[in-house]
């Protein structure tokens, strides 16, 4: 009995008699808090290391945003992503990299900052993993929030960079999407940029389009 509870204590990811705050759900583990630490430092450094690649190998060999044009919203749909694989995989992989590139090259933050954010995220969420009682998976998913508080207001000002008439009423709906959706709206930010400039990220490459801009931009999307 005596080895079957020392075997039981030896796992590394059982936090199902790890108590919380709240009755009924599980804590947080020792093995899960130090896997997440070798998780989260391997992700930041392939996050940074690309990233520095990226930027000398497509941001820094961007061609100038054009000036506003007369519309109020982005012309691409938010959950367009299946439309745009290639992009896709860049927001969905490297997102924060991706959207670094979308907001430099638009004039609303330096390059790093998305990566920064990140960055901050998950040392808080790390910080919060050590509270006694805290519930398990509460601080990764909070912190999609906090990164969110950050994004909204990115995502604004790109909105006004890229729209004459650019609409100020959306910042719930900016911040909630992109604090549940991020990858979907990084590439729909991406896709709105790529168009205007008149290029396409291939494999840490500038493309050039062959169709400048395939967005109707006459027309809003709701």
């Amino acid at each position: 009995m005596a080895a079957a509870e020392g075997g039981k204590g030896e796992q590394p990811f059982d936090n199902a008699d790890v108590p919380s705050w709240v009755p009924g759900l599980p804590g947080i583990d020792p093995g899960t808090i130090h896997f997440t630490y070798a998780k989260d430092s391997l992700e930041i450094l392939l996050l940074i290391l690309l990233g520095v690649i990226y930027k000398r190998r497509v941001t820094d060999k961007r061609r100038q945003l054009p000036a506003p044009g007369p519309r109020r919203d982005f012309q691409t749909p938010a959950f367009s992503c299946c439309d745009h694989l290639g992009t896709f995989l860049y927001s969905f992989i490297l997102q924060q990299v991706r959207m670094g590139d979308t907001y430099e090259l638009a004039g609303v933050v330096w390059f790093w900052a998305p990566t920064l954010v990140f960055i901050a995220s998950r040392i808080i969420a790390n910080l919060m993993g050590l509270v006694p009682g805290m519930i398990a998976g509460l601080p990764t998913t909070s912190m999609f929030f906090f990164q969110g508080l950050f994004y909204f207001r990115w995502r604004r000002e790109l909105r006004r960079k890229i729209a004459e008439d650019a609409e100020e009423d959306q910042c719930f709906s900016d911040f909630l999407l992109y604090s549940c959706c991020a990858p979907c709206l990084a590439t729909q930010e991406a896709v709105e940029v790529d168009s205007l400039t008149g290029e396409a990220v291939g494999c840490f490459n500038l493309e050039i389009l062959s169709v400048f801009c395939d967005i109707d931009m006459g027309q809003d999307v709701a």
